[in-house]
């Protein structure tokens, strides 16, 4: 009988450590540059800007943005500069 009290308490303790790890799970959070480009369209489209649009081939702005970036001759967008800028045409200048 000993045997048996030693097996149910390990194996709840198993089920207690299974079942605590369950919940512990996080979805990954997403990179500093996919952060960066979704502030950078979110800022985009507070202005009211036609970049923050999807492109005509469905592209969303946030698509573009992190593209841009992940391209080896293309230095990426501005994104310090859109994020700062106070009109359409300041984060076109940019």
């Amino acid at each position: 009988m000993g045997h048996r009290h030693e097996f149910l308490i390990a194996l709840l303790c198993v089920v207690f450590v299974v079942s605590g790890c369950a919940g512990a799970f996080e979805p990954p959070k997403p990179t500093e540059p996919e952060k960066r480009c979704e502030t950078a369209c979110a800022h985009l489209r507070m202005l009211g800007c036609s970049d923050a649009q999807p492109t005509k081939h469905g592209a969303s702005c946030e698509e573009v943005c992190k593209a841009a970036g992940s391209v080896d001759y293309s230095p990426g967008w501005p994104l310090s500069c859109i994020e700062a800028a106070t009109s359409c045409d300041a984060a076109r200048d940019c």
